[in-house]
């Protein structure tokens, strides 16, 4: 038939884990990436299954000639960006309007977006910080301390995401006095990175 002709196993594999990956890295749930995968290769008319859970993604098909091809592909690290989630889970939908070169070529193009800047991303985090102690009817030195830990945990999160860090080497060490975190390093060389500077009023108060 012409989809056999024309449609490589293989390529549909890889456009569906990759779809399915971005969405997983992007926030996107465990169901979410296993059915965007087999719904995109069973558009092309090839039966696929897939297991997925937050760091990796099995996939496996059977080709038109009876032979069954895998992939596992691993989350390194994981974001919050529904914006790509939802435009992906868009092209999923309307797979009859484009080819599938057309398909990896839009994939590319929302994966190579920027990500969220990093001073909109301290700004949220500080503000929900400082925002929640009030609400758990904290006063205003529990808010201002908040403030304070979500702004370390902020530029820190940054800090291993550059250096794309997962939790296992970031714990798996013991830490003791010749192997510790600095956090004061990992804060200055975040904030210099992406020029953020901490400006003190009269008052002593941090304004970023």
């Amino acid at each position: 038939s012409i989809l056999k002709e024309k449609i490589e196993e293989n390529n549909v594999l890889f456009v569906a884990c990759y779809m399915g990956r971005l969405i997983l890295q992007n926030g996107g749930e465990t169901y979410r990436t296993e059915e965007t995968i087999r719904r995109t290769c069973e558009y092309y008319g090839i039966k696929a299954n897939s297991f997925a859970t937050l760091n990796t993604i099995i996939t496996s098909i059977d080709s038109f000639d009876g032979k069954r091809y895998s992939k596992v592909d691993r989350i390194d690290s994981r974001t919050l960006n529904l914006d790509k989630v939802d435009r992906l889970n868009n092209i999923a939908r309307n797979l009859n309007k484009y080819k599938i070169s057309e398909v990896k070529e839009k994939i590319m193009e929302i994966e190579a977006e920027d990500k969220m800047n990093f001073r909109k991303k301290v700004l949220g985090n500080v503000l929900v910080g400082s925002a929640f102690a009030i609400l758990f009817k904290g006063g205003i030195r529990d808010s201002v301390v908040a403030l304070i830990s979500t702004f370390i945990l902020a530029c820190t999160d940054e800090f291993i995401k550059d250096l794309k860090l997962g939790m296992r080497e970031l714990i798996g060490k013991p830490i003791n006095k010749k192997s510790k975190i600095d956090f004061s390093n990992i804060i200055k060389e975040t904030m210099k990175k992406n020029e953020l500077t901490i400006i003190f009023d009269e008052d002593g108060n941090a304004v970023i």
